[in-house]
């Protein structure tokens, strides 16, 4: 009986927790993105929100570039790296050359899983850098359907199968017969 119920929670562990989502671990305010042209000996703009990583494992859920398309218009873009639904508002921050605020704007965006927005914000002429400053944002949980925890279970089912075929002959499931991997 300690075989089986063990061989269960093996077999539901990994659903459970494929159902669930890790939190992310993210900053809810911070610079998303900015421009770099700041003169010598002038202050820099903020990191990205969560630090900087190009590593899968640790990159942060949300990312975002900013770039000078013309003159008087910056287009930036925000990038949804997970799985999950993400909505974020942003604040979008002109500065001139003296680090004076030139213009301030508003935006938000729903993101999808693995999706992006992209948008254009006008500015003064004089606009020396522009920073992307996520002022919060809110993870949508992902549903997870039937026919994919029905996938999950037959994907442990083939593992537990193929753990089986591997017994010995001296080791036997009591009421739990063995099938051979297909």
């Amino acid at each position: 009986m300690m075989k089986i119920t063990f061989l269960v929670v093996l077999l539901l562990l990994p659903i459970l927790s494929f159902a669930e989502s890790e939190e992310a671990v993210m900053p809810k305010t911070g610079t998303l993105a900015a421009t770099t042209n700041v003169p010598v000996g002038q202050a820099t703009q903020d990191g990205p929100a969560g630090g900087n990583s190009l590593d899968e494992a640790t990159v942060n859920p949300l990312t975002a570039s900013v770039s000078r398309v013309a003159d008087g218009e910056y287009e930036y873009k925000v990038f949804n790296n997970s799985e999950d639904q993400y909505t974020v508002s942003l604040d979008l921050i002109a500065k001139d050359a003296d680090g004076r605020t030139v213009r301030r704007g508003a935006s938000s965006a729903s993101l999808s899983a693995g999706k992006s927005v992209t948008r254009t914000m006008r500015v003064p002429s004089n606009t020396a850098n522009v920073s992307i400053e996520m002022r919060n944002w809110k993870k949508r949980s992902r549903v997870v359907s039937n026919e994919e925890i029905l996938a999950e279970i037959e994907k442990k089912k083939e593992e537990i199968r193929a753990l089986e075929a591997t017994l010995t002959t001296t080791d036997t499931l009591p009421t739990t017969p063995t099938t051979e991997v297909q």
